[in-house]
């Protein structure tokens, strides 16, 4: 399991208000009914690990 950066939070939630530009306006909790666009958000590509050193 990978943890997202600030960054990348951040640019998904932009994407997200780019996509649907009135959710910004209606505050951070919106009634029954409101339709909202999922932008297509790409997933970060795990990186392994290196062993510098010693047995894997």
């Amino acid at each position: 399991m990978h943890e997202k950066s600030t960054a990348q939070r951040r640019q998904a939630q932009d994407r997200l208000l780019a996509a649907n530009p009135p959710l910004a306006a209606r505050g951070s909790v919106y009634p029954a009914g409101v339709l909202i666009t999922l932008p297509e958000v790409a997933e970060p590509v795990a990186v392994g690990q290196i062993r510098l050193w010693g047995r894997t």
